[in-house]
């Protein structure tokens, strides 16, 4: 895989930028040899001079091109591939490694220096103060400064190539363990201890420790307290910032995990103290828009209020495929009749929320209430193939849970309710329908029509749950569900009758047994009655009256058979009902 452009320049960037870097600290190396070998150590021998400082061009240039290519390579090759974890765990070692080569480098430096410097100044190292005030001031001046203000440096640049990272690729680096206090100590020794240490050795291995309490015997004392104090300074002084950011990652965490009620104090004034305030007012933002989302959520399903949060909020709708639920309370108007308007709202609410859930619980979204009605919609926004199972379980549950609500209604005093649900499938226009200033997520078209229409006949033959022919075909699982064939409608708009079948699955145990075993029957009698065999259909629908004598679909059909008994039938008749 090709690299970007953009890509291509930013490594350039980088590598360029992280040569200056490690070439800087190479020559405060260089410099600091110079100034010791032509100040510090005067009879060291050009030969030897030369040599050390050959010793610093090569092996400085070789490990720095040696390793350095091998990890910008690997982050090369990161970028070529588009592989992030690999992008990441090169930059996050590359500060180490270039640490531990300055450290290699800079140890190496010390053992020569130390041992040509005793070499040359032999009889000034004989004590064992002078040696250990000698090997400090090399080590601080080869290790330490080299490879702090290389990592200042690096810290720097990390911070600029993680930004551009960033911008190019969206790769977020986690955050490292590293504490504030911590840092802010080692700056203190490195700064402060480290060189008084020195001078004070230096002080006693050259005999001056006494010049100087003569000159001034609170001196030393002085420097004690000095050194203690500068200590407890920076102890605190961190310790002061750091109980505001460990306060401030908790805060946050807070906030991440959706806790937008929390606030955080401001204690301090400062910068930081400034952050805070800000990620309070952006608490508040949060929590308020938190709560604009739980009301839009309760106005129409969370699934739309999120498709619609995400800036889907133009005019205009998508041709798709879906399955709508209609369910309407049957005899609605005569039950509020004999009934208080509020405890009219209270019934309401209870059964909208019980049927709400059954329908959300099966990947279904309430679209809208309509009066006593619901309609509900599968497979608009969350596709799915089995989209026609889950209106059917959705309606079972429909069903089964009504029979509890029912239960509580009557020992509270209430009428039962029935209800009746239709299911279609088919096209629908999907999208946000109204005008520029008021509008609302529905769906519209000729399946919306249909369900709606096989939703009303629910009514007329007290079934519980009708889907037509296109549901069935839709189904993923048939073999969950017990059916029955009802009749053929001819919906007006429709050339082509739709044909309607009966679930089984949410009626009582008793009625469900009793059809389940009556259904070869029944749809043998039917397939008569379209058959224009209307004697023949009627004797069995006689005998299935026996046993289903509150069947209205039953009753229907026989009374048919009985009107056209004994005449003459039309040849355009089909035996197909208006729906």
């Amino acid at each position: 895989m090709k690299i970007s452009n953009d890509d291509r320049h930013f490594l350039i960037w980088f590598k360029s930028y992280y040569l200056l870097i490690m070439g800087s600290s190479f020559f405060i190396y260089l410099l600091i040899t110079v100034l010791y070998f032509t100040i510090g150590v005067k009879d060291l021998s050009k030969s030897d001079y030369l040599g050390v400082i050959s010793f610093i061009f090569f092996w400085n240039g070789f490990f720095m091109i040696f390793f350095g290519s091998i990890i910008f390579n690997s982050i090369t090759s990161g970028f070529k591939k588009n592989n992030i974890e690999q992008i990441k765990k090169y930059i996050n070692t590359l500060p180490r490694f270039s640490f531990f080569l300055l450290f290699f480098i800079g140890f190496t430096y010390c053992s020569i220096i130390t041992i040509s410097g005793m070499k040359a100044e032999a009889e000034s190292y004989k004590s064992i103060l002078r040696i250990l005030d000698f090997t400090l001031s090399i080590v601080y001046s080869y290790i330490i400064i080299p490879v702090y203000f290389t990592a200042i440096f690096l810290d720097n640049l990390m911070i600029k190539v993680k930004e551009k990272i960033f911008i190019l690729k969206g790769i977020v680096f986690e955050p490292s363990k590293k504490k504030f206090i911590n840092e802010l100590l080692v700056a203190f020794i490195i700064i402060s201890l480290y060189p008084i240490i020195t001078i004070i050795l230096s002080i006693v291995s050259n005999n001056l420790l006494q010049t100087i309490i003569n000159i001034n015997p609170y001196l030393v004392s002085y420097f004690i307290i000095i050194i203690i104090g500068i200590f407890f300074i920076v102890l605190f002084k961190a310790y002061s910032f750091s109980l505001p950011v460990k306060n401030l990652i908790s805060f946050v965490n807070l906030i991440k995990n959706g806790t937008f009620s929390a606030r955080l104090p401001v204690t301090i004034d400062n910068e930081l103290g400034t952050l805070i305030a800000n990620i309070n007012s952006m608490a508040m933002g949060l929590e308020e828009r938190e709560r604009i989302k739980d009301i839009f959520g309760k106005m129409v399903d969370p699934v739309i209020r999120d498709h619609l949060l995400n800036g889907n909020i133009k005019l205009g709708g998508t041709l798709t495929e879906g399955t709508i639920l209609f369910s309407d309370i049957r005899d609605f108007t005569t039950i509020s009749e004999t009934m208080a308007p509020e405890k009219v709202v209270e019934l309401l609410n209870r059964y909208f929320d019980i049927m709400s859930q059954s329908i959300s619980e099966n990947s279904g979204l309430v679209n809208k209430y309509i009066g006593d009605a619901i309609m509900a919609i599968f497979g608009v926004l969350n596709e799915s193939d089995e989209q026609a199972d889950h209106a059917i379980l959705s309606a079972i549950q429909m069903q089964k849970t009504l029979k509890k609500l029912n239960t509580l209604f009557v020992n509270e005093g209430l009428p039962e309710i029935k209800n009746g649900i239709g299911i279609h499938k088919g096209k629908v226009l999907a999208g946000n329908i109204g005008s520029a200033t008021r509008m609302e997520f529905t769906v519209i078209g000729d399946t919306v029509n249909v369900a709606s229409r096989i939703e009303g006949l629910t009514k007329l033959y007290a079934s519980g749950i009708v889907v037509s022919q296109d549901v069935l075909s839709g189904i993923v699982n048939p073999q969950q569900f017990n059916y029955r064939f009802l009749m053929k409608v001819r919906v007006k708009g429709r050339k082509t009758p739709v044909l309607l079948y009966e679930i089984l699955d949410g009626l009582e145990e008793h009625d469900k047994n009793i059809k389940i075993a009556t259904k070869s029957l029944f749809e043998e009698a039917v397939t008569l009655y379209y058959n224009r065999r209307i004697a023949e259909a009627l004797s069995i629908f006689n005998q299935l009256l026996k046993q289903l004598p509150d069947d209205k679909i039953v009753v229907h059909y026989a009374k048919r058979c009985a009107e056209h008994s004994g005449v003459i039938i039309p040849d355009q008749w089909d035996g197909i009902e208006n729906g």
